[in-house]
């Protein structure tokens, strides 16, 4: 199976894409904040495109957030299990001693 690019057809660079979806999206701010921001970084584009941009990329960046997000809770979830089992062998006796002698 294939992946196609998404950003096939863009004229802009693709970390530019990145970055102004992710600040609209990552920080309290209106498009015309992410356009200021980035025009302080020498990135003339209009909040038109940046609109654009989260319309079209927006959906795709969350998956692949929330596929992160499934992956690193799989492994906490495994690192748990296998955490309460060594601790469960460590401290198997412990019910039996009273609290002055443990």
């Amino acid at each position: 199976m294939t992946k196609t690019d998404p950003f096939k057809g863009f004229h802009s660079n693709p970390q530019i894409i990145r970055l102004a979806v992710t600040m609209y999206v990552r920080f309290p701010l209106s498009l015309r904040n992410v356009e200021d921001l980035l025009r302080g970084r020498s990135i003339e584009i209009s909040n038109e495109t940046v609109r654009f941009w989260w319309n079209r990329f927006g959906p795709l960046f969350a998956a692949a957030i929330r596929r992160k997000r499934a992956q690193k809770i799989r492994c906490l979830r495994k690192f748990a299990a296998v955490h309460a089992s060594v601790c469960n062998q460590i401290n198997q006796e412990h019910h039996l001693y009273s609290r002055d002698t443990y």
